[in-house]
């Protein structure tokens, strides 16, 4: 595949240039990878969760690593994912027209914060514990057929599609600020693994070369109307 070949040249240019550790994040993953996964490792995986990884994903793990140098604090591999129970035996619910948006709970927190101004502690607690099972509801949900890519930091999450009809596409994952789940859209389409990687790289090499800013979240590239 031409694109994971060039994704190879620019992380060697990267990694070169970076000397300094300048990137966000570099520091933790240092440019390094975690060993590649064989064939029968990949299979094994797919047999155990009854799923076909994306081919762009397949072939990463496979040839360049199963997690390691990647957007801010780097990639993690699918071992990670045990820690944050995702749950592989459904498909991801939610699609590029129907995403996961917390904005609608914005609700509950003018009427928690009416009771606040009220004085009244018992229907403040009460609200606010309804509006807690609501949301954990929603996360039980957001977090089946995916795997977690990488933390942005904040509790701000990357996210694969493993399952479902938008498989193979990124998601930015937010719980932290109750905005959701939501479609990484990249140049008016839903952004692939290999896609999603490489603005990474193009972005951080754009910055030794013009020393333009960084850009700091997934998140600004998700389609507003969604929010």
């Amino acid at each position: 595949m031409k694109q994971l070949e060039r994704i190879k040249q620019k992380l060697k240019e990267l990694k070169a240039t970076d000397v300094n550790f300048e990137v966000f994040g570099s520091e933790e993953h240092r440019y390094s990878f975690n060993p590649v996964l064989t064939e029968n490792e990949i299979t094994s995986f797919e047999k155990k969760h009854n799923l076909t990884l994306a081919e762009e994903y397949r072939l990463f793990i496979k040839e360049i690593g199963n997690g390691g140098a990647g957007p801010f604090y780097g990639l993690l591999s699918l071992e990670d994912n045990e820690d944050q129970s995702v749950n592989l035996d459904f498909d991801f619910p939610f699609d590029a027209e129907n995403p996961l948006s917390l904005d609608k709970y914005a609700e509950y927190n003018e009427k928690i914060a009416g009771a606040y101004e009220a004085n009244n502690m018992d229907e403040e607690q009460a609200l606010t514990d309804l509006k807690d099972s609501l949301i954990e509801e929603e996360y039980q949900n957001a977090i089946k057929g995916i795997t977690f890519l990488c933390h942005e930091g904040c509790c701000m999450f990357n996210v694969l599609i493993l399952k479902g009809k938008d498989k193979g596409t990124v998601w930015w994952f937010n719980f932290s600020d109750e905005v959701g789940v939501l479609p990484i859209i990249h140049k008016e389409k839903s952004v692939s693994f290999l896609d999603w990687y490489e603005i990474w790289l193009d972005d951080s090499l754009e910055f030794f070369k013009s020393d333009k800013k960084p850009f700091s979240t997934y998140g600004q590239f998700i389609c507003q109307d969604n929010i």
